[in-house]
This record gives C-alpha cells, structure tokens and sequence, in this order.
C-alpha cells in the first residue's frame, strides 16, 4: 500500500482596502455682492453606513479658482468664510480627495452649487438707499 505524505501549500495574498463611497454636500446664498464674505458649508458621509467622515480635507473653488480648505468636524461637516472679488454667476465646488481610514479607501466626491455674484449696490439694499439718497442730495445742489 502507497504511504502518502501530508502535504501543506502556502500563498501570499494582496489585500487591498475596499472602496467605500462618499457623498458631499455644499451649501452657499443663492447671490452674494462683489468682496461681501459669505459662508461655504456642507457635510460629508461615508454611504456605507451613513455616518459622518471626520478630519477630512475639503478643497473649495469657484470657477476653477481657489478659495480654500476646510477640514471636517466631528459631525462631517465643514465651514469656511470666502468672498469672490469678480461679478457674475460662478459655480461653487467642494471636493474631497479620498483617504484611507481604518484599513478602508474613502472614495474620492464633488459637490457643486451656482452662485451669483451681484455689483456691491445690486447686492446689498442699503446701499442702494444710500445712493438715491446721495443722487437725491446731488441733483438739488446747485
């Protein structure tokens, strides 16, 4: 009778970080004026189990041009103060880039807005008081 002798096999294995998606909010005034500092905020979550992605990095652009980063508090969510010095409509962006967490890839998102931004006196109703009120002033000096 054959005499069989155990036999044992190994094998690396590579294990990767499983991608879990995200998702970003933003949220900004649907019109500011020229230079007036306004709020950017938003909130993002890991889809997976809905809870909030904490010390994250948010990237925020409008029109492709940099406004800042902000970082992720306790509840996802993030703020930062900007103005835009250029009259128009702009489309606001946030972005997270990805980042590993807790053996997982955070996937990376975007989130976009449209803003307008309005001439000072367009943007703001006192000054537009103000300048009847110096019109006013001016057209009865003589």
């Amino acid at each position: 009778m054959p005499y069989l002798n155990p036999s044992y096999a190994s094998r690396g294995i590579v294990v990767e970080a499983a991608d879990v998606d995200t998702t970003l909010t933003i949220s900004a005034p649907a019109s500011v004026a020229v230079g007036q500092s306004f709020a950017v905020t938003g909130i993002l979550i890991r889809n997976d189990t809905g809870g909030p992605v904490v010390g994250a990095n948010i990237e925020l652009k409008y029109n492709n041009t940099a406004l800042g980063n902000s970082t992720t508090g306790v509840d996802g969510d993030y703020l930062r103060s900007v103005s835009i010095s250029t009259e128009g409509s702009c489309t606001l962006k946030a972005s997270f880039g990805g980042m590993n967490v807790g053996g997982l890839s955070l996937a990376p998102s975007l989130a976009s807005k449209l803003t307008r931004v309005l001439k000072a006196a367009e943007g703001n109703p006192l000054l537009i008081l103000i300048g009847i009120a110096l019109a006013i002033f001016l057209t009865g000096k003589k």
